[in-house]
């Protein structure tokens, strides 16, 4: 089965990755493809193949410009726009499996162009999709049964898959470096985007006096950190962070960084965003257990094998958040056997191996 993977990497991770590597800017399509690989950035989600070498597999990151131009220029194409490189790329390949984790840059209007060769055309997405039309896809995938039944309404077919552990996570559970920060958080905030509990969560946690050392990382978008500038804070703008915050936050952290971050932890919040119900399993679920930190979570319903009490712990709200986070802090032998438990069931449970065969299912049924 020949593979032909995408994935989005998001304006602010690409900013943040120009500007710790500015050579990868203008580097050859491998190097900087390869860069951004032993990044690690969206590593739950890229299947084992693609980091194994498998020539039968190809992943391309399907909103990095600097990267298509460099295959393109490589391969002797005049300049395109990316999503011509993309199918350029595709054809190439010879792909027979088109998956594609960043369907709303590529939706069906782009599915419906590509080459004969592709067979089987699969969408990842976790999260609300708009007016996108996903309908040329096969299937549109997610472990989300809620988002799973929107997308039905729209007659869309639709199946389970899931995020995996990343191995590279592991030394980082390892680490016998110190756990300097007491708290952390590295995320997005938007009203739009249904934010108002993950910020009423971090908020009231920031209220631990010193000696508690918190370390909150938030991307947020252009107007919410304008209406935070001296300027304007006369103006009642409703995306404005709450005051305890304002001085607190600093920018979000990505890929190797964000794990370096969670090894330093003893606690990392993971608040669930309003829109999602009870439903729990994102990303950072797979990253904090698999970085052995000691995740504090919204409670509600998890993935297989998440335990709460065993491997992580929950909170019912804001008070109850910061009830939680405190006693995790004052017991430290707790703490730190919640953690290991963790690191362990994340690592036994939702391996590669388990993911790349519940992919090779998946193909099969459609």
């Amino acid at each position: 089965m020949r593979l032909f993977q995408c994935i989005g990497l998001g304006r602010a991770y690409r900013a943040d990755f120009d500007s710790r590597f500015p050579a990868m800017r203008e580097a050859a399509w491998a190097r900087r493809l390869r860069g951004l690989l032993d990044d690690r950035y969206g590593a739950t989600h890229i299947l084992k193949p693609v980091y194994d070498g498998d020539p039968d597999a190809f992943l391309s990151f399907s909103d990095d410009p600097a990267l298509l131009a460099a295959w393109a220029r490589e391969h002797g194409l005049a300049a395109r726009a990316p999503q011509e490189v993309l199918l350029a790329q595709i054809e190439s390949h010879r792909a027979e499996v088109f998956y594609c984790c960043d369907p709303l840059t590529l939706p069906s209007s782009f599915v419906r162009r590509l080459p004969g060769c592709v067979k089987k055309k699969i969408a990842w997405r976790a999260a609300p999709v708009g007016v996108a039309d996903l309908s040329a896809y096969d299937v549109v995938v997610s472990n989300f049964q809620s988002f799973r039944r929107l997308w039905a309404a729209h007659g869309w077919r639709t199946a389970w898959f899931s995020p995996s552990w990343d191995p590279e996570t592991a030394p980082y559970a390892a680490s016998a470096a110190p756990r300097d920060v007491d708290v952390s958080f590295s995320g997005s905030y938007s009203r739009i985007a249904g934010h108002d509990t993950r910020m009423a969560i971090l908020d009231a946690v920031a209220g631990i006096p010193p000696p508690c050392r918190i370390d909150l990382r938030l991307q947020r978008r252009r107007w919410g950190r304008l209406a935070d500038a001296a300027p304007w804070r006369w103006i009642p703008w409703p995306n404005r962070l709450p005051p305890r915050l304002r001085g607190l936050v600093r920018p979000p952290v990505y890929g190797r960084r964000w794990y370096e971050l969670l090894a330093r932890s003893r606690v990392t919040l993971n608040p669930a965003i309003d829109i999602t119900g009870d439903e729990r399993g994102n990303m950072r679920c797979w990253e904090a257990l698999g970085c052995g930190t000691c995740m504090v979570a919204s409670a509600g319903r998890y993935p297989e094998g998440f335990e709460p009490g065993v491997h992580f712990e929950t909170f019912t709200d804001a008070p109850d958040a910061l009830r939680v986070v405190r006693r995790l802090l004052a017991d430290e032998a707790r703490r730190a056997a919640m953690a290991r438990a963790g690191a362990e069931m994340v690592a036994r449970v939702w391996s590669k191996d388990r993911q790349w065969s519940d992919f090779l299912r998946l193909v099969d049924s459609i």
